[in-house]
């Protein structure tokens, strides 16, 4: 009678483990900035960011090869240089190093205000799409990516997503 009572039990059990994985929630990840950045439009978007701001990159580079070529110079000669000289080359490192400092800063800025203006743009495609991904596959819970330590790629449906906006 009790070997009856404890197989019943364990068969209970089982059974109620079989139920609650049938009614396990359907879940995926989505990474929204990787989505973005791959789709075509992303893309083709980050290029032409890229060709804009190729004219200050160029500026900022110029800037510190023309310090470093001061620097060293100042390296090299300073043993036999006068005072006035060096206090010269010395101001003038300090304002290169300045305006170094001000243009990298400003570059930044706008590549962060460019790149924000490409999400901006981009996101109601990107909403289409994963909500078409979301719709066709009946998921019931998507996590970002970034909030997720480990993920395994088949929970990841931003290939999708991806080629979804892509098709558009």
């Amino acid at each position: 009678m009790n070997k009856i009572k404890i197989t019943l039990v364990v068969l209970v059990a089982l059974l109620s483990q079989v139920a609650v994985a049938a009614d396990s929630p359907k879940i995926a990840v989505l990474d929204t900035r990787r989505a973005i950045i791959e789709s075509d439009e992303g893309r083709k978007r980050a290029a032409a960011l890229e060709d804009n701001f190729s004219s200050d990159k160029a500026a900022i580079e110029a800037l510190q090869k023309k310090g470093a070529a001061i620097e060293e110079r100042y390296k090299k000669d300073s043993a036999v240089m006068a005072k006035d000289e060096k206090s010269k080359i010395q101001k003038e490192l300090s304002d290169i190093g300045s305006e170094f400092e001000f243009k990298v800063t400003k570059l930044q800025k706008d590549v962060q205000a460019a790149q924000q203006q490409i999400f901006k743009d981009l996101s109601k495609d990107f909403e289409a799409a994963a909500k078409a991904v979301l719709d066709e596959q009946k998921f019931d819970i998507v996590l970002r990516r970034e909030a997720l330590m480990i993920v395994t790629p088949e929970y990841d449906i931003t290939d999708q997503v991806i080629k979804k906006m892509n098709s558009k």
